[in-house]
């Protein structure tokens, strides 16, 4: 017997509701309820299929990569925000490129 033999023996009596059901309950007593609140189903979705590193290697980087593109976009509010405030008390784009440490065409774009 193998791990996923051995994986479906256990889970053969358990049915999708069952595994809802004590995602839920690990919610209601706090038992990695943040994660659970937004993976629930795919922890659900795992536990029904097969394991398959290499898929759960590429849902985890693009994971990363909407956090990273979701972290860059509120980076880009931010410095345009400062920019905005910078060019209102008189500074120039060359100047204001300089103080926040970016290329001085992403400070024209940003105030065009």
């Amino acid at each position: 017997m193998n791990f996923s033999s051995a994986k479906r023996s256990l889970i053969k009596p358990l049915n999708k509701n069952a595994l809802e059901e004590a995602v839920r309950e690990c919610i209601s007593k706090g038992i990695l309820a943040e994660y659970l609140r937004r993976k629930g189903g795919e922890v659900v979705n795992m536990l029904m299929a097969e394991y398959d590193y290499d898929m759960d290697i590429a849902v985890q980087r693009e994971e990363a990569a909407e956090e990273a593109e979701k972290r860059g976009i509120e980076i880009g509010i931010e410095l345009t925000k400062e920019a905005i405030k910078l060019q209102k008390q008189g500074k120039e784009a060359e100047e204001i490129a300089g103080i926040l440490e970016i290329p001085v065409e992403r400070v024209q774009l940003m105030l065009s």
